[in-house]
């Protein structure tokens, strides 16, 4: 909201303190790298987010286009000694180029299942996202679908903290809203979660019914 009314200086000091509390939190660090000053503040972000994301292609193409260079995880790399392959080695490669030559069934469609969520009047776009904000599939959000995606689980994850505390039930339904519009989230087995962004006049009880059926679908595909 802040950002939207153009006071950049009140949305970083939010997005500060959010980042203090969530060191891990993906949508703070992404408008934080958004709203830096220079390039090297705005690596520096990304560079945190790939610290608990690694290789999360949208941070690791926005660091090139920022010209920075990204790391690679150290400790991964290990030297063979000379000689042949020991023999597990040479038949994981057998297993995998049988794996290889083999046909495999063509996957599933998934876009289709936002089609009826989206086709509801006042809906602007809609996601799937598993429960470490990584987009499944998305239609109609404009290149949003990321940081959104990250918006909702980082919201579940605090609010399945707080209420566990309080030692109440996790909630399998939210909405966010402000006057620009609303963002609502349902969620099935706190495994998979539809994020719809609407206008702010649309009843979330009316896309309820949409975006469970959305998760069947998924989840039969």
């Amino acid at each position: 909201m802040e950002i939207a009314a153009k006071r950049k200086a009140e949305a970083v000091l939010l997005l500060r303190t959010a980042v203090e509390k969530d060191p891990r939190s993906y949508a703070a660090h992404r408008l934080l790298a958004d709203l830096a000053d220079s390039k090297e503040q705005a690596i520096g972000h990304l560079r945190a987010i790939l610290g608990f994301k690694p290789n999360d292609p949208i941070v690791v193409a926005k660091i090139a286009e920022l010209g920075g260079v990204v790391q690679p995880p150290t400790g991964t790399h290990r030297t063979m000694p000379p000689g042949p392959p020991p023999l597990a080695a040479t038949a994981t490669q057998v297993v995998r180029q049988v794996q290889a030559a083999a046909p495999r069934p063509a996957a599933p469609a998934r876009g289709a299942v936002l089609d009826a969520l989206c086709g509801e009047a006042g809906v602007r776009g809609a996601l799937v996202a598993d429960a470490q904000g990584r987009v499944v599939t998305a239609k109609g959000m404009n290149g949003q679908e990321d940081v959104l995606a990250a918006l909702a689980a980082d919201l579940m994850r605090s609010a399945a903290t707080a209420l566990a505390t309080a030692g109440a039930a996790v909630p399998t339904a939210w909405s966010l809203a402000c006057a620009q519009g609303q963002l609502l989230a349902f969620t099935r087995e706190r495994s998979f979660s539809v994020v719809v962004l609407a206008e702010p006049s649309v009843r979330p009880a009316m896309l309820e019914l949409r975006a469970r059926q959305a998760l069947l679908d998924l989840g039969a595909a």
